[in-house]
């Protein structure tokens, strides 16, 4: 069977996720808590969780190892950061998380990888470097004005 790693996985797009793929695939499902997934961990004989948030992953080989897919769902969203230690923590978690995600699923051969997140998420990932080339963005947001329809 295909694994599939699923990071954010209790959020609620990554819960509808889970639940949809748990019976035709090998689901490895990152987040920090599991109260919306716990159902599916309970039932699901190839559903692996891993209760972490992907900054504190120690074993990435058994998580991206074989894989042939990611969705990337990991994202402080929903709320607006105000102090400078709520900032430093948003970025770290959106920017550098991905950041290192995307770079461990290139060094462990993971075939697709799909990023669902803010615009600034982005953004912020892809104007720094990574194993990620710009082209495989799409086009309009290659070009320099892309920042303006954020």
């Amino acid at each position: 069977m295909i694994k599939i790693v699923v990071t954010g996985a209790n959020g609620m797009v990554g819960a509808a996720v889970v639940k949809n793929l748990y019976k035709d695939y090998v689901l490895v499902a990152i987040d920090r808590h599991k109260d919306r997934i716990a159902p599916f961990i309970e039932i699901a004989n190839g559903l692996q969780f891993v209760m972490s948030d992907i900054l504190s992953v120690s074993d990435w080989k058994a998580i991206l190892g074989g894989a042939y897919a990611v969705v990337h769902l990991a994202a402080n969203v929903h709320w607006t950061p105000r102090t400078s230690e709520e900032i430093a923590n948003f970025y770290k978690v959106n920017t550098e998380g991905t950041r290192l995600l995307i770079n461990k699923s290139a060094e462990y051969g993971v075939k697709k990888f799909l990023f669902l997140a803010p615009m600034m998420c982005i953004e912020a990932v892809i104007t720094r470097s990574t194993k990620v080339s710009r082209l495989m963005l799409p086009a309009y947001m290659r070009k320099p004005s892309w920042k303006q329809r954020t």
